[in-house]
């Protein structure tokens, strides 16, 4: 309801687990390291606790995403009441079939026999048991018993028990004291603090896209306050608060409207931390948003309707997939004729792109930088910025460049190498800038042919969205994907052009509105 009216492509607070929201705090980013460490050397079995809403899904989501080819991973989300029951689990995901008639020593056998073949042919396999917590201590007990399936110098699985606190208590348990001996690894996910907190939510406005977070400090402070820095009530209290930000017009969301939200008039907070899976409080809680939202626009005595441009019009078909071969021979003069242009049914994202970026030094001789395009101007008018107490990047940006987006992001990130997660900037930290010119966004390939830079951005959709308003102006325009410091960039080319003069010809005939200066 309230995408459009803050110029965004998705809801950023959906209270699902969604692997492609996760934030990397402290916690977290530890927790991962570990699992992946675990896995990669068969440390056997590891547990992740937390309290309800800190993320231990999406971490669990996250990390099945990110293992490799070599790696089986197997998600279970359900409780399984029976020995039988866990192996056939297992079984099934490594290719081992039963006869019906098998007992439990001989199925656990097949199994060790074909977690040795893996292990030959250099594959691992883990298990992954999410809401651990709810699984009785026979339950457990299974676990223990099919962690015992090893080769005489390696183990043959990998187990990763993930769930609430109280999933530790059980195995801390005296009746558990054998399954907790063979914990190798133990996380805990806290609630995020108030800086964390801040950087969750501009993280998440970010990946649905928005540059700037549409929340002042008081009601930072207050959705910090009220939430203790649990990331599902963060996602509650702001959906809440984006949808009446819609409801009252506004798009600077006030210290007064997370009071509002608070007090109790769209979702009492502290009830919902507490009984937070009863599913009859859920739905009362979404009668009150839709009583709320409809008193709202009485008050108002007028349905308004804002007319925003739609973020992404058009979503690709994977099934009329083609692919955009800009020719080699491109007139500029003819390139942003509006006659003879073929509209694509869909784009081809070609990853691992052979387009090269400048590397050079910064003045001081020592800060390596990599800066997008042909650019000894962005180069020489970069600047070097400390970042001070409270900065973020998102602000860094605009208050050197004058405004902030997507492409002006990945500029500056792509000119500090060092910098990983856009999120998260330390105080004292030195940061680069590029100077910005039309050099700077024209690049060219191992081929010697020239392109323009036109448009970044974080998110497929959003390139392809600028892809297909481009591809109204000229026939040569493709979208291509770089992945740096373990995110995916999407960029926009115009090109190819033989001399770097037509690409500027070129450049100076793109419209200012697609332009990221």
């Amino acid at each position: 309801m309230y995408i459009k009216f803050f110029g965004l492509h998705k809801n950023p607070f959906t209270t699902l687990p969604d692997p492609a929201f996760f934030y990397e705090s402290p916690d977290h980013r530890e927790a991962l390291a570990a699992l992946q460490h675990g896995i990669d050397n068969d440390k056997g079995c590891m547990v992740v606790t937390g309290e309800v809403g800190t993320g231990k899904t999406t971490l669990a989501r996250f990390l099945v995403n990110s293992l490799t080819d070599s790696v089986i991973s197997i998600y279970i989300d359900y409780p399984f009441d029976s020995l039988i029951g866990l192996l056939k689990i297992l079984a099934d995901r490594i290719g081992v079939n039963f006869d019906r008639h098998e007992n439990v020593v001989e199925m656990a056998a097949k199994i060790r026999e074909r977690l040795l073949h893996l292990a030959q042919e250099g594959k691992k396999v883990v298990i992954i048991i999410d809401e651990a917590q709810n699984l009785s201590s026979e339950s457990l007990e299974y676990v223990r018993l099919i962690s015992n399936i090893h080769a005489e110098n390696r183990r043959l699985l990998n187990i990763v028990l993930v769930g609430q606190n109280e999933l530790g208590d059980k195995i801390k348990s005296e009746k558990m004291k054998p399954l907790f001996q063979r914990i190798t690894i133990w996380k805990t996910l806290k609630p995020l603090n108030r800086e964390e907190t801040e950087n969750y939510i501009r993280h998440r406005m970010l990946l649905a896209g928005s540059y700037e977070i549409p929340f002042t400090k008081g009601a930072l402070k207050l959705i910090h306050k009220r939430t203790k820095g649990i990331p599902r009530l963060i996602n509650l209290m702001c959906d809440g608060l984006l949808l009446l930000g819609y409801a009252e017009n506004r798009r600077k969301i006030s210290a007064r409207m997370a009071r509002q939200i608070t007090r109790g008039e769209l979702i009492p907070l502290e009830t919902v931390r507490g009984n937070f899976f009863d599913a009859r409080l859920l739905v009362v809680s979404l009668l009150c948003l839709a009583l709320f939202f409809t008193i709202a626009l009485l008050k108002k005595e007028v349905f308004f309707y804002r007319s925003v441009k739609a973020s992404s019009p058009y979503v690709a078909s994977p099934e009329k997939m083609v692919t955009l071969s800009p020719s080699l021979n491109i007139n500029p003069d003819e390139v942003f004729k509006l006659d003879n242009i073929e509209r694509a049914a869909s784009i081809e994202v070609i990853e691992n792109s052979p387009l090269r970026h400048f590397q050079g030094r910064f003045s001081d001789g020592k800060s390596q930088i990599i800066i997008p395009g042909n650019n000894a101007e962005a180069l020489a008018k970069a600047k070097k910025i400390k970042v001070q107490p409270g900065d973020y990047l998102l602000k860094l940006i605009k208050e050197h460049y004058g405004k902030v987006n997507s492409t002006l992001l990945d500029l500056v990130r792509s000119a500090n190498p060092g910098l990983k997660d856009i999120n998260l900037i330390r105080s004292g930290q030195n940061l680069v800038f590029p100077g910005i010119s039309e050099d700077t966004f024209i690049i060219s390939d191992i081929e010697g042919r020239y392109f323009v830079h036109v448009f970044s951005s974080f998110t497929r959709d959003e390139a392809q969205d600028m892809l297909l308003k481009l591809k109204e102006l000229s026939d040569s325009v493709f979208l291509r994907s770089f992945t740096e410091e373990g995110s995916t960039v999407y960029r926009v080319y115009v090109g190819p052009f033989d001399s770097y003069e037509d690409a500027i010809i070129a450049f100076r005939k793109i419209p200012k509105e697609h332009l990221p200066f």
